[in-house]
């Protein structure tokens, strides 16, 4: 595998997850000049050890595109809501609270949505009573005789009242 195209892909692995490659390196036990490394002519390269710690320590990662390259960095396939179950414990300690941000960030937003679906159906329920108490007072006024004009609080005589 091409050093500097390994290192590439590292890079752009890190930029998807939103973290840097010091927070990378040190999440599967390398220095902080690991990457860098990579893609110089005297490194000895990844190894599949490497490769394996970063796939396990970041299940999203695409494993693919680590080796050849192709697809994306994340998985097209991870669903973070349910492939993140409450009980994964990353083995990074900057990627456990970067999942707990999330979790937490997650949370609050499942609640606003609750409250905005529950505002919603609030107000289509009292939009509702509006549309029924509307066509009742129009009934009543047609039954005595008054047109609805379309001008607003504007009631006139019907012709036949006349």
């Amino acid at each position: 595998m091409a050093k500097k195209q390994i290192q590439l892909r590292l890079n752009a692995v890190g930029e998807a997850l939103g973290i840097s490659m010091r927070q990378l390196a040190k999440s599967i036990g390398r220095s902080e000049g690991w990457v860098s490394s990579l893609g110089n002519l005297k490194g000895d390269g990844i190894s599949s050890e490497d490769l394996s710690k970063i796939i396990d320590t970041y299940p999203e990662v695409n494993k693919d595109y680590l080796l050849t390259g192709n697809g994306s960095p994340i998985r097209e396939d991870y669903d973070t809501l349910t492939e993140l179950p409450d009980t994964y414990e990353p083995k990074s300690e900057d990627y456990r609270e970067l999942c707990m941000a999330y979790r937490a960030d997650l949370a609050e937003t499942r609640e606003d949505l609750r409250r905005q679906r529950e505002a919603y159906f609030a107000l289509m329920e009292v939009n509702n009573k509006l549309f029924a108490e509307l066509a009742r007072i129009q009934a009543a006024c047609l039954a005595a005789g008054l047109r609805i004009s379309d001008e607003p609080n504007h009631l006139s005589p019907t012709p036949s009242s006349l």
